[in-house]
Protein backbone atom coordinates (compact mmCIF):
# COMPACT_ATOMS: atom_id res chain seq x y z
CA UNK A 1 0.00 0.00 0.00
CA UNK A 2 1.46 3.31 -1.08
CA UNK A 3 1.96 6.39 0.42
CA UNK A 4 0.44 8.27 -2.49
CA UNK A 5 -1.94 6.16 -2.75
CA UNK A 6 -2.96 5.97 1.18
CA UNK A 7 -3.14 9.53 1.23
CA UNK A 8 -5.00 10.41 -1.95
CA UNK A 9 -8.03 8.17 -0.01
CA UNK A 10 -10.16 11.78 0.63
CA UNK A 11 -6.90 13.74 0.82
CA UNK A 12 -8.38 17.37 0.22
CA UNK A 13 -10.63 17.24 3.02
CA UNK A 14 -7.81 16.22 5.60
CA UNK A 15 -5.58 18.96 3.99
CA UNK A 16 -8.77 21.50 4.37
CA UNK A 17 -9.17 20.36 8.22
CA UNK A 18 -5.47 20.87 8.85
CA UNK A 19 -5.12 24.26 7.53
CA UNK A 20 -8.65 24.90 9.40
CA UNK A 21 -6.33 24.29 12.37
CA UNK A 22 -3.35 26.03 11.63
CA UNK A 23 -5.18 29.02 10.74
CA UNK A 24 -6.97 29.41 14.05
CA UNK A 25 -3.04 29.41 15.57
CA UNK A 26 -3.07 33.12 13.80
CA UNK A 27 1.08 32.03 12.08
CA UNK A 28 2.47 34.29 9.71
CA UNK A 29 5.94 34.77 8.52
CA UNK A 30 7.36 36.99 11.13
CA UNK A 31 5.75 35.41 13.96
CA UNK A 32 8.40 34.15 16.54
CA UNK A 33 6.47 31.50 18.10
CA UNK A 34 5.65 29.71 14.61
CA UNK A 35 9.01 27.07 15.36
CA UNK A 36 6.88 26.60 18.70
CA UNK A 37 3.67 25.80 17.26
CA UNK A 38 5.80 23.06 15.11
CA UNK A 39 5.09 19.80 17.72
CA UNK A 40 1.48 21.29 18.48
CA UNK A 41 0.68 20.61 13.96
CA UNK A 42 2.45 17.46 13.35
CA UNK A 43 0.36 15.93 16.36
CA UNK A 44 -2.97 17.38 14.70
CA UNK A 45 -1.61 16.27 11.32
CA UNK A 46 -0.71 12.68 12.25
CA UNK A 47 -4.21 12.61 14.33
CA UNK A 48 -5.70 13.85 10.70
CA UNK A 49 -3.60 11.47 8.31
CA UNK A 50 -2.55 8.68 10.82
CA UNK A 51 1.00 9.35 9.59
CA UNK A 52 3.30 11.96 8.10
CA UNK A 53 4.54 11.56 4.97
CA UNK A 54 6.84 13.84 3.09
CA UNK A 55 3.89 15.59 1.62
CA UNK A 56 2.56 16.29 4.66
CA UNK A 57 5.56 17.19 6.24
CA UNK A 58 6.27 19.77 3.00
CA UNK A 59 2.92 21.24 3.54
CA UNK A 60 3.51 21.91 7.66
CA UNK A 61 6.80 23.60 6.36
CA UNK A 62 5.29 25.66 4.19
CA UNK A 63 2.29 26.71 6.60
CA UNK A 64 4.62 27.49 9.02
CA UNK A 65 7.10 29.53 7.14
CA UNK A 66 9.99 26.89 7.78
CA UNK A 67 12.31 25.05 5.87
CA UNK A 68 11.41 20.61 5.25
CA UNK A 69 14.74 20.10 6.67
CA UNK A 70 13.35 21.48 10.12
CA UNK A 71 10.18 19.71 9.88
CA UNK A 72 11.88 16.67 9.26
CA UNK A 73 14.47 16.95 11.99
CA UNK A 74 11.29 17.29 14.50
CA UNK A 75 9.47 14.44 12.85
CA UNK A 76 12.64 11.99 13.23
CA UNK A 77 13.70 13.18 16.68
CA UNK A 78 10.30 12.34 18.77
CA UNK A 79 9.58 8.54 18.20
CA UNK A 80 5.80 9.09 18.84
CA UNK A 81 5.82 10.46 15.03
CA UNK A 82 5.78 8.39 12.11
CA UNK A 83 6.15 8.75 8.70
CA UNK A 84 5.11 5.44 7.86
CA UNK A 85 0.74 4.54 7.80
CA UNK A 86 -0.29 2.85 11.28
CA UNK A 87 -2.52 0.07 11.73
CA UNK A 88 -6.08 0.25 13.58
CA UNK A 89 -4.04 -0.81 16.76
CA UNK A 90 -0.50 0.35 17.04
CA UNK A 91 1.60 -2.53 18.95
CA UNK A 92 4.63 -1.00 20.48
CA UNK A 93 7.26 -3.27 22.33
CA UNK A 94 9.93 -2.04 24.29
CA UNK A 95 13.45 -2.36 23.88
CA UNK A 96 14.94 -0.31 26.55
CA UNK A 97 17.83 -2.34 28.47
CA UNK A 98 15.35 -3.89 31.44
CA UNK A 99 13.00 -4.93 28.36
CA UNK A 100 15.63 -6.59 26.51
CA UNK A 101 16.96 -8.51 29.23
CA UNK A 102 13.77 -9.69 30.73
CA UNK A 103 13.16 -10.84 26.94
CA UNK A 104 11.40 -8.32 24.71
CA UNK A 105 13.53 -9.32 21.83
CA UNK A 106 11.50 -12.79 21.97
CA UNK A 107 8.40 -10.87 22.31
CA UNK A 108 8.75 -8.37 19.34
CA UNK A 109 10.09 -12.17 16.95
CA UNK A 110 6.82 -14.05 18.20
CA UNK A 111 4.64 -10.58 17.20
CA UNK A 112 6.48 -10.77 13.47
CA UNK A 113 5.95 -14.01 13.05
CA UNK A 114 2.15 -14.41 14.39
CA UNK A 115 1.21 -10.94 12.30
CA UNK A 116 3.46 -11.59 9.42
CA UNK A 117 5.00 -8.19 9.43
CA UNK A 118 8.68 -6.76 10.81
CA UNK A 119 8.91 -3.73 13.42
CA UNK A 120 9.07 -0.19 11.81
CA UNK A 121 7.58 -1.16 8.33
CA UNK A 122 4.19 -1.49 7.22
CA UNK A 123 0.90 -2.27 8.88
CA UNK A 124 -0.80 -6.28 8.55
CA UNK A 125 -2.74 -6.29 5.04
CA UNK A 126 -6.04 -6.20 6.74
CA UNK A 127 -5.08 -2.79 8.37
CA UNK A 128 -5.53 -3.87 11.84
CA UNK A 129 -1.72 -3.95 13.06
CA UNK A 130 1.62 -2.18 13.16
CA UNK A 131 4.49 -3.04 15.32
CA UNK A 132 6.90 -0.86 16.56
CA UNK A 133 9.71 -1.44 18.42
CA UNK A 134 10.34 1.60 21.40
CA UNK A 135 13.02 2.89 22.72
CA UNK A 136 12.66 2.66 27.10
CA UNK A 137 9.23 4.07 27.71
CA UNK A 138 10.36 4.53 31.26
CA UNK A 139 8.74 1.29 33.05
CA UNK A 140 11.25 -0.67 33.62
CA UNK A 141 9.24 -2.22 36.75
CA UNK A 142 7.03 -3.94 34.24
CA UNK A 143 9.81 -5.22 32.20
CA UNK A 144 8.99 -6.73 29.07
CA UNK A 145 6.77 -4.52 28.12
CA UNK A 146 4.22 -4.15 25.54
CA UNK A 147 1.55 -0.92 24.69
CA UNK A 148 -1.27 -1.31 22.68
CA UNK A 149 -2.34 1.99 21.51
CA UNK A 150 -1.57 3.67 24.39
CA UNK A 151 -2.58 0.35 27.02
CA UNK A 152 0.28 -0.57 28.55
CA UNK A 153 1.20 -4.08 29.28
CA UNK A 154 3.14 -5.62 31.69
CA UNK A 155 5.46 -8.69 32.10
CA UNK A 156 4.39 -9.85 28.91
CA UNK A 157 5.47 -13.72 27.68
CA UNK A 158 5.52 -14.01 24.02
CA UNK A 159 2.79 -16.45 24.25
CA UNK A 160 0.75 -13.76 26.69
CA UNK A 161 1.74 -10.91 23.59
CA UNK A 162 -0.20 -13.31 20.97
CA UNK A 163 -3.16 -13.58 23.16
CA UNK A 164 -3.50 -10.15 23.61
CA UNK A 165 -3.37 -8.97 19.78
CA UNK A 166 -5.63 -11.91 19.07
CA UNK A 167 -8.30 -10.53 21.78
CA UNK A 168 -7.85 -6.71 19.75
CA UNK A 169 -7.79 -9.31 16.04
CA UNK A 170 -11.28 -10.63 17.35
CA UNK A 171 -12.42 -6.76 18.32
CA UNK A 172 -10.98 -5.31 15.26
CA UNK A 173 -12.83 -8.19 12.75
CA UNK A 174 -16.55 -7.75 14.61
CA UNK A 175 -16.28 -3.66 14.46
CA UNK A 176 -15.56 -3.78 10.98
CA UNK A 177 -18.86 -5.82 10.25
CA UNK A 178 -21.22 -3.49 11.65
CA UNK A 179 -23.20 -1.47 9.68
CA UNK A 180 -26.40 -2.11 10.02
CA UNK A 181 -29.05 -3.27 12.76
CA UNK A 182 -28.61 -6.78 11.42
CA UNK A 183 -24.96 -6.52 11.37
CA UNK A 184 -24.86 -5.73 14.86
CA UNK A 185 -27.55 -8.55 16.03
CA UNK A 186 -25.25 -10.73 14.29
CA UNK A 187 -22.01 -9.56 16.48
CA UNK A 188 -24.56 -9.65 19.49
CA UNK A 189 -25.60 -13.70 19.17
CA UNK A 190 -21.74 -13.75 18.37
CA UNK A 191 -21.17 -13.05 21.63
CA UNK A 192 -23.66 -13.49 24.45
CA UNK A 193 -22.01 -16.23 25.17
CA UNK A 194 -19.23 -14.97 26.71
CA UNK A 195 -21.80 -13.65 30.20
CA UNK A 196 -23.66 -16.94 30.44
CA UNK A 197 -21.84 -17.89 33.65
CA UNK A 198 -21.91 -14.82 35.25
CA UNK A 199 -25.46 -14.13 34.09
CA UNK A 200 -26.82 -17.71 35.12
CA UNK A 201 -29.07 -17.89 38.13
CA UNK A 202 -27.80 -21.50 38.22
CA UNK A 203 -25.71 -21.09 41.18
CA UNK A 204 -23.02 -24.04 41.21
CA UNK A 205 -19.76 -24.21 43.09
CA UNK A 206 -19.37 -27.47 41.59
CA UNK A 207 -19.12 -25.98 38.20
CA UNK A 208 -15.73 -27.12 36.02
CA UNK A 209 -15.90 -23.80 34.01
CA UNK A 210 -15.15 -20.60 36.40
CA UNK A 211 -14.56 -17.12 35.90
CA UNK A 212 -13.29 -14.92 38.68
CA UNK A 213 -14.53 -11.47 38.07
CA UNK A 214 -11.90 -8.61 39.75
CA UNK A 215 -13.23 -5.47 40.57
CA UNK A 216 -10.82 -2.95 38.88
CA UNK A 217 -11.86 0.16 40.19
CA UNK A 218 -9.71 3.07 41.48
CA UNK A 219 -9.90 1.90 45.26
CA UNK A 220 -9.32 -1.65 44.37
CA UNK A 221 -6.30 -1.07 42.04
CA UNK A 222 -4.83 1.02 45.20
CA UNK A 223 -5.01 -2.03 47.18
CA UNK A 224 -2.56 -3.81 44.30
CA UNK A 225 -5.92 -5.63 42.61
CA UNK A 226 -3.94 -5.92 39.89
CA UNK A 227 -1.03 -7.88 41.08
CA UNK A 228 -3.92 -10.31 42.63
CA UNK A 229 -4.95 -10.43 39.38
CA UNK A 230 -1.78 -11.79 38.18
CA UNK A 231 -1.19 -14.24 40.75
CA UNK A 232 -4.88 -15.89 40.22
CA UNK A 233 -4.20 -15.91 36.91
CA UNK A 234 -0.42 -17.56 37.35
CA UNK A 235 -2.51 -19.84 39.89
CA UNK A 236 -4.84 -21.20 37.58
CA UNK A 237 -1.78 -21.74 35.33
CA UNK A 238 -0.07 -23.92 37.55
CA UNK A 239 -3.40 -25.76 37.48
CA UNK A 240 -3.23 -26.52 34.29
CA UNK A 241 -7.44 -24.87 34.12
CA UNK A 242 -6.68 -21.74 31.90
CA UNK A 243 -9.20 -23.69 29.42
CA UNK A 244 -11.81 -23.64 31.98
CA UNK A 245 -11.15 -21.03 34.32
CA UNK A 246 -10.81 -17.23 33.38
CA UNK A 247 -9.96 -13.95 35.40
CA UNK A 248 -11.87 -11.06 34.19
CA UNK A 249 -11.40 -7.71 35.32
CA UNK A 250 -14.63 -5.74 35.60
CA UNK A 251 -15.95 -1.95 36.64
CA UNK A 252 -16.26 -1.20 40.22
CA UNK A 253 -18.64 -3.44 42.52
CA UNK A 254 -19.79 -0.46 45.02
CA UNK A 255 -18.09 -1.72 48.04
CA UNK A 256 -14.85 -0.02 48.10
CA UNK A 257 -14.73 -0.41 51.53
CA UNK A 258 -14.19 -4.07 51.16
CA UNK A 259 -11.85 -3.96 48.53
CA UNK A 260 -10.33 -6.16 46.65
CA UNK A 261 -12.96 -8.13 45.46
CA UNK A 262 -13.16 -11.38 43.62
CA UNK A 263 -17.03 -12.80 42.57
CA UNK A 264 -16.91 -16.18 41.81
CA UNK A 265 -19.56 -17.22 38.99
CA UNK A 266 -21.29 -19.38 38.08
CA UNK A 267 -21.05 -20.12 41.71
CA UNK A 268 -21.95 -16.38 43.28
CA UNK A 269 -19.74 -16.39 45.84
CA UNK A 270 -18.03 -12.87 47.13
CA UNK A 271 -15.07 -12.62 48.38
CA UNK A 272 -13.57 -9.30 50.42
CA UNK A 273 -10.60 -7.85 51.11
CA UNK A 274 -8.59 -10.17 48.85
CA UNK A 275 -4.95 -9.66 49.11
CA UNK A 276 -2.15 -11.14 46.22
CA UNK A 277 -0.96 -13.69 48.55
CA UNK A 278 -4.52 -14.90 49.18
CA UNK A 279 -4.91 -15.77 44.90
CA UNK A 280 -3.12 -19.38 45.46
CA UNK A 281 -5.79 -20.49 48.67
CA UNK A 282 -8.69 -19.16 46.14
CA UNK A 283 -7.99 -21.30 43.58
CA UNK A 284 -6.21 -24.06 45.42
CA UNK A 285 -9.54 -24.39 47.61
CA UNK A 286 -12.44 -22.72 46.07
CA UNK A 287 -11.98 -23.74 42.51
CA UNK A 288 -10.07 -27.50 42.75
CA UNK A 289 -11.49 -28.80 45.98
CA UNK A 290 -15.03 -26.86 45.30
CA UNK A 291 -14.74 -25.39 49.42
CA UNK A 292 -15.49 -21.84 50.38
CA UNK A 293 -12.44 -20.19 51.95
CA UNK A 294 -14.46 -18.87 55.06
CA UNK A 295 -11.89 -16.29 55.84
CA UNK A 296 -12.89 -14.25 52.90
CA UNK A 297 -16.41 -13.83 53.00
CA UNK A 298 -18.43 -10.56 54.46
CA UNK A 299 -19.20 -10.67 57.69
CA UNK A 300 -22.94 -9.09 58.02
CA UNK A 301 -23.03 -6.83 60.50
CA UNK A 302 -26.65 -7.44 61.17
CA UNK A 303 -26.16 -11.03 61.41
CA UNK A 304 -23.00 -11.29 62.57
CA UNK A 305 -22.17 -14.08 60.47
CA UNK A 306 -20.46 -14.59 57.35
CA UNK A 307 -22.18 -14.23 53.58
CA UNK A 308 -21.60 -15.71 50.11
CA UNK A 309 -24.01 -13.60 48.31
CA UNK A 310 -23.73 -10.44 48.05
CA UNK A 311 -27.54 -10.16 47.51
CA UNK A 312 -27.85 -10.81 50.71
CA UNK A 313 -25.53 -8.12 52.20
CA UNK A 314 -27.41 -5.23 53.77
CA UNK A 315 -24.93 -2.62 51.69
CA UNK A 316 -26.86 -4.36 48.32
CA UNK A 317 -30.01 -5.78 49.42
CA UNK A 318 -31.80 -2.64 49.15
CA UNK A 319 -30.13 -1.13 46.12
CA UNK A 320 -31.78 -1.23 42.66
CA UNK A 321 -28.80 0.01 39.87
CA UNK A 322 -29.66 1.65 36.57
CA UNK A 323 -26.87 3.50 35.33
CA UNK A 324 -24.87 1.79 37.44
CA UNK A 325 -25.78 -2.12 36.14
CA UNK A 326 -23.54 -3.09 34.66
CA UNK A 327 -20.63 -2.44 36.87
CA UNK A 328 -18.87 -5.65 38.51
CA UNK A 329 -20.55 -7.73 35.69
CA UNK A 330 -18.98 -6.68 32.41
CA UNK A 331 -15.39 -5.83 31.32
CA UNK A 332 -15.60 -2.62 30.53
CA UNK A 333 -12.19 -2.46 28.40
CA UNK A 334 -13.88 -5.29 25.97
CA UNK A 335 -16.50 -4.08 23.49
CA UNK A 336 -17.20 -7.73 22.70
CA UNK A 337 -18.93 -8.15 26.74
CA UNK A 338 -20.69 -4.86 26.25
CA UNK A 339 -22.28 -6.00 22.57
CA UNK A 340 -22.87 -9.53 24.83
CA UNK A 341 -24.70 -7.03 27.27
CA UNK A 342 -26.78 -6.15 24.51
CA UNK A 343 -25.21 -2.68 23.91
CA UNK A 344 -25.56 -0.35 21.58
CA UNK A 345 -28.68 -1.71 20.31
CA UNK A 346 -30.79 1.35 20.96
CA UNK A 347 -28.14 3.19 19.04
CA UNK A 348 -28.43 0.83 16.20
CA UNK A 349 -32.28 1.39 16.06
CA UNK A 350 -31.62 5.60 16.03
CA UNK A 351 -29.03 5.38 13.57
CA UNK A 352 -30.64 2.78 11.11
CA UNK A 353 -34.31 2.52 11.74
CA UNK A 354 -35.34 6.16 13.32
CA UNK A 355 -35.10 9.35 11.41
CA UNK A 356 -33.36 12.42 13.46
CA UNK A 357 -36.73 13.98 14.39
CA UNK A 358 -38.07 10.84 15.97
CA UNK A 359 -34.74 10.55 17.89
CA UNK A 360 -35.13 14.00 18.74
CA UNK A 361 -38.76 13.31 19.56
CA UNK A 362 -38.18 10.39 21.52
CA UNK A 363 -35.37 12.14 23.80
CA UNK A 364 -38.44 14.98 24.31
CA UNK A 365 -40.81 12.33 25.72
CA UNK A 366 -38.70 10.45 27.91
CA UNK A 367 -38.03 13.93 30.16
CA UNK A 368 -34.30 13.05 30.44
CA UNK A 369 -32.35 16.22 31.56
CA UNK A 370 -29.14 17.07 32.60
CA UNK A 371 -27.15 15.75 35.66
CA UNK A 372 -25.78 19.38 36.76
CA UNK A 373 -27.64 21.68 38.85
CA UNK A 374 -29.70 23.47 36.00
CA UNK A 375 -31.39 19.89 34.86
CA UNK A 376 -31.88 21.34 30.94
CA UNK A 377 -34.12 19.01 28.94
CA UNK A 378 -31.54 16.59 27.08
CA UNK A 379 -34.26 16.82 23.87
CA UNK A 380 -34.33 20.48 23.73
CA UNK A 381 -30.74 20.56 23.87
CA UNK A 382 -30.44 17.76 20.80
CA UNK A 383 -33.89 19.92 19.44
CA UNK A 384 -31.42 22.92 19.23
CA UNK A 385 -28.44 21.25 18.00
CA UNK A 386 -29.94 19.44 14.97
CA UNK A 387 -31.52 22.56 13.55
CA UNK A 388 -28.45 24.28 12.94
CA UNK A 389 -27.16 24.07 9.60
CA UNK A 390 -23.56 22.51 9.51
CA UNK A 391 -21.15 20.29 7.41
CA UNK A 392 -19.79 18.48 10.63
CA UNK A 393 -20.92 17.59 14.01
CA UNK A 394 -19.17 16.49 17.67
CA UNK A 395 -20.36 14.92 20.35
CA UNK A 396 -18.24 15.98 23.49
CA UNK A 397 -18.82 13.23 26.51
CA UNK A 398 -18.63 15.74 29.52
CA UNK A 399 -16.51 13.38 31.79
CA UNK A 400 -15.00 16.17 34.45
CA UNK A 401 -14.82 14.04 37.63
CA UNK A 402 -15.25 17.73 39.73
CA UNK A 403 -13.56 15.14 42.96
CA UNK A 404 -9.88 14.65 42.06
CA UNK A 405 -9.62 11.18 42.41
CA UNK A 406 -13.11 9.89 42.70
CA UNK A 407 -13.80 9.26 39.25
CA UNK A 408 -17.89 8.94 39.91
CA UNK A 409 -18.08 9.69 36.03
CA UNK A 410 -15.83 6.53 34.70
CA UNK A 411 -18.24 4.39 36.78
CA UNK A 412 -20.98 6.15 35.17
CA UNK A 413 -19.56 5.43 31.68
CA UNK A 414 -18.35 1.80 32.77
CA UNK A 415 -22.27 1.01 33.53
Amino acid sequence: MSCCKKLSEGAEAKFAELDAFIATLGVDRNDERRRGRLIQVLHKAQSIFGYLPREVQQYVAEKLFLTEAQVSGVVSFYNYFSTEPKGKYCVDVCMGTACYVKGAEKVLSELERVLGVKADTHPTEDGLFSISALRCVGACGLAPVMIVNGKVYGKVTPAKAVEIVNEYKKQGQLMNKIASTDCLLAAYNECKGKLVLRETAAHDIHSAKKELLCCGGTGCHASASKELMENLTAAIKKHGLENDVKVVQTGCFGFCAQGPIVKVMPDNVFYVQVTPEDAAEIVEKHVVNKELVERLLFVEPQLKSRVADYAKMSFYAKQQRISLRNCGLIDPEDITEYIANEGYQALAKCLFDMSREQVVQEVLNSGLCGRGGAGFPTGLKWKIAAGVQADEKYIVCNADEGDPGAFMDRSIMEG
